[in-house]
């Protein structure tokens, strides 16, 4: 079966909570009184999480090495220039008033995902729901008439989600990216780094992923001013646009 399918990204860098800003939303607690109210709750269960101390170390460990002489040269001179106080002190106090990213990534679009359950699931597993807009979707049937669990159809629908989690995990990870012509690799994740992330397969939409996103650039500078790290989401898309293309773009494309 030959599909057609879009990968869409949604990136953003709003204010400094970043992905602990939505984590009341992604988590989908049922004791929460979510804005979002086409929640499936039954289908939370096949929701992956990376929250562990691990990824928030490798995110401190990426900042680290991508800002830590940016910061040591920007002390310096405020201390040779006298003013000791303007010192940020640490890459993470650097950090810690800027804008923070997330992005939602989805692969292709509720029919495409309703095509694949009536493809690869018995037709007894789903039943068809029909959304706010009058659009209609399949959602797994997983209790009876009688509120029980459906082993068999929870199992498939386990079997299911896990693909797509699979594909929406992969398709974000910081190896990601372009074998140039001069023999160099280019990774996104060289210039935005996945951190933590929560995949949402129980939302009354497409099965997508959101994480947060530690992000690194260099500004072009000038006579005047020399170019300096900077956590910037369009100078770090641009940055990674130079790194592949070997061309600058407008930062005005990268707003639209």
């Amino acid at each position: 079966m030959a599909l057609k399918c879009t990968v869409t990204t949604d990136l953003q860098a709003k204010d400094t909570n970043g992905y602990s800003g939505i984590q009341k939303h992604v988590e989908h607690d049922q004791s929460i009184n979510h804005s979002n109210k086409d929640i499936v709750f039954s289908e939370t269960q096949f929701n992956v999480y990376d929250e562990s101390t691990a990824t928030r170390q490798a995110i401190d460990d990426w900042n680290e090495q991508h800002f830590h002489n940016y910061v040591e040269q920007h002390d310096q001179h405020q201390r040779e220039k006298g003013h000791a106080e303007r010192q940020y002190g640490s890459v993470k106090n650097f950090l810690k008033r800027k804008k923070k990213a997330t992005a939602v990534l989805t692969i292709g679009n509720m029919e495409v995902q309703s095509q694949l359950m009536k493809e690869f699931c018995p037709a007894s597993s789903y039943v068809e729901e029909k959304l706010p807009d009058g659009t209609t979707h399949l959602v797994f049937k997983l209790k009876d008439e009688h509120e029980q669990p459906i082993k068999n159809n929870i199992a498939v629908a386990k079997r299911f989600y896990d693909c797509f989690n699979r594909a929406l995990i992969t398709a974000t990870n910081n190896n990601v990216g372009w074998n140039l012509k001069s023999g160099k690799r280019v990774n996104i994740g060289d210039y935005l780094h996945r951190g933590r992330y929560a995949t949402n397969n129980d939302e009354m939409g497409i099965s997508h992923i959101h994480y947060e996103i530690a992000t690194f650039g260099m500004t072009r500078g000038g006579k005047k001013r020399p170019a300096h790290a900077t956590n910037s989401l369009n100078q770090a898309l641009v940055s990674l646009h130079h790194a592949v293309t070997g061309q600058y773009c407008s930062l005005e494309l990268t707003r639209a």
